[in-house]
């Protein structure tokens, strides 16, 4: 099925721009956890909107996905951001989600790229407590590639102990994911919320990012390429 990607808040100003878009799974696995994700999404939003660098810069898309995928919130300025409601019900359409996400960067890109907007390596942050169990759309393929193409940062968050690690390993070249429990969930946007500040103050190069174990996640220290 054809996922519609909603049009795009206007961009706020020719800030280099660090769109990040954020997968969450709102499958039936999940209806425990609804309230720490909205929880999460307000911790992020709040975060960012006091960094100056962050505000003018991070550019967040947020995407749900339980049976179907779907682009709840835009592209836009993160002072823009609406918390979406989160309902959990149903399986884990996984690989439509990836494909929306994927979707959604390029079409934000070519806004930049339009309007002379310089911006950094796209990321996208993927929160599972499951297994994908719709059908394969390739999206995982073009996924892979999009990051050996050194084009996208993609980070998968294991939540719980019924996840498919083996899967989620797969998504990076590297074949590392984060582990967290079900108490870490807002945690684990304070990571993300961190980070992407972090790389907003950054002109180009290689940055270490904050130890995810300071915010109760499994694993290392991260290096990325920002550009």
């Amino acid at each position: 099925m054809a996922i519609t990607i909603p049009e795009n808040k206007a961009i706020g100003s020719a800030t280099k721009k660090l769109p990040c878009v954020i997968l969450v799974d709102t499958s039936g696995s999940m209806t425990k956890d609804q309230a720490k994700l909205v929880e999460g999404l307000k911790e992020m939003k709040k975060y960012l909107s006091e960094d100056e660098m962050a505000c003018s810069s991070v550019e967040i898309s947020i995407i749900t996905f339980d049976d179907v995928a779907r682009v709840v919130e835009p592209f836009g300025p993160i002072n823009e951001l609406n918390i979406p409601s989160i309902h959990c019900t149903g399986l884990t359409a996984m690989h439509a989600a990836v494909e929306a996400g994927l979707a959604s960067i390029a079409k934000r890109r070519r806004e930049y790229k339009e309007l002379g907007i310089p911006s950094y390596r796209s990321w996208m942050y993927l929160l599972t407590d499951g297994y994908a169990n719709d059908a394969d759309n390739g999206s995982f393929d073009r996924l892979l590639q999009r990051q050996e193409n050194k084009k996208l940062i993609f980070f998968p968050v294991a939540i719980g102990e019924g996840v498919d690690k083996a899967l989620l390993a797969s998504l990076r070249p590297d074949h590392t994911i984060f582990s967290i429990d079900r108490d870490s969930i807002v945690s684990a946007f304070e990571w993300l919320s961190d980070s992407l500040s972090s790389v907003s103050t950054t002109s180009a190069g290689t940055l270490t990012l904050s130890d995810p174990e300071d915010y109760d996640i499994e694993r290392e220290h991260i290096q990325i390429d920002v550009d």
